[in-house]
Order: structure tokens, then sequence, then C-alpha cells
């Protein structure tokens, strides 16, 4: 698996060459005015901060998001920091979103839980979601880092939490015996993004 994407918030919505990569598109769409924040920040100097509803950093995902297996999603992983805001650990807020052109229900996401908790999401917009949840309960404002991965043709899913010192957090949730194809996106053509999509902001920091 290749890396197709690296971004260090370095207070610019273009990615700098020298530091960041992306495989395809390299300058954010701002939509309702994210920000970088020089106070709160994990890595470098700045972080992602996104202080309003729907504050987010969006990009194409075409040549990001790889073209193989249904809607180039059979497989993949994601990492970052993250910081929420007070009241944000809520049912369906979203860390990282990626959904299709036709419609906002294929898509693939982490997302919170209820009680303060995270899961995995992946949904096709004909035959719903599967999820996968970490059971560890997690508290805002506090940094932490994710790593979530999924290979459809291996039925295999994993969701890890660091602390912000890089101790895990409780113990990695894996499955490999659900076949979740028929849940995988038809297309991720739309956008991939990093920050709030629910519309109740504010969200907090990504790094």
């Amino acid at each position: 698996m290749a890396l197709t994407f690296y971004w260090r918030f370095e207070n610019s919505s273009t990615l700098d060459g020298t530091h960041d990569f992306s495989a395809g598109d390299t300058v954010a769409t701002d939509n309702a005015s994210p920000a970088y924040s020089g106070a709160t920040f994990k890595v470098g100097s700045y972080s992602g901060s996104y202080p309003a509803a729907s504050a987010s950093h969006r990009f194409d995902p075409a040549s990001i998001i790889s073209s193989g297996g249904p809607g180039g999603s059979s497989a993949g992983a994601v990492a970052f920091w993250f910081y929420t805001s007070s009241g944000r650990l809520t049912d369906r807020e979203l860390f990282f979103y990626a959904r299709g052109t036709a419609s906002a229900n294929d898509a693939i996401a982490l997302r919170c839980g209820a009680g303060n908790t995270m899961y995995l999401y992946h949904r096709n917009a004909t035959n719903g979601a599967a999820t996968l949840a970490h059971a560890s309960t997690l508290s805002d404002s506090t940094w932490y880092f994710v790593v979530f991965a999924w290979d459809s043709t291996a039925t295999s899913r994993r969701l890890s939490l660091y602390d912000s010192a890089g101790a895990e957090i409780g113990t990695t949730v894996e499955d490999t015996s659900t076949n979740f194809t028929n849940n995988l996106a038809a297309n991720l053509t739309s956008r991939f993004q990093l920050g709030d999509n629910t519309g109740s902001g504010p969200f907090g920091f990504v790094d």
C-alpha cells in the first residue's frame, strides 16, 4: 500500500512540496472558514483548526484514493492526530470523511459514538452501513492519535487509538470475519475532508 497523502498543516491551504506529499490535489478547498492554530498543535508549529460549524479542509480524491475495488474503497489506511472542542465527542461527529458523487451515503468516515467512543464507518447508499467500534472512552480537549485500516478482500478492519505520549489506549479492535464488501461506497469521487461535516461545530483541531 503506497503513501498517497501527507499534510503537516503548517499555516497554508497549499501543501508544501518539500515537507508534504500528495499524489493528486495539493490545495485544500476551505469550507466555512477553517484556520490554522499556532496555539493548539501537536506536530510542528500549527494544526488545522475548525472553529465553526461545517469548517473543513476538502480535497479532490483523484489519484489520492485508489481507483481499485468498489468505488476505490476496497483497501486503505488513514492516521492523524485530533483534539476536540468541548462537547464534540458526541454521536455522529465526524473527523475524517470521504464521499461519493451521487450520494453522501456512499462514504467512509471516522465518527464518534455515544458515550465519547469512536468507530470506523463504511456505507453503501443501497446496502447500508458496516461499523467497527473501539471500546475506549475518550475526553475532549485532549490530543489522540488514531489509525484505521481496512481490506475487504481479506475481510479485515482495524481501529487503534493512542494517547498524546504515543501509548496505546485500550486494545486495538480488529474484525477479520465480517464480509463488508457490499457496504463499501459505490464511489468516493466527490471529496475527502478533515474537520466538521455535521454543521454542529466548533469541532477542534487535526494535526
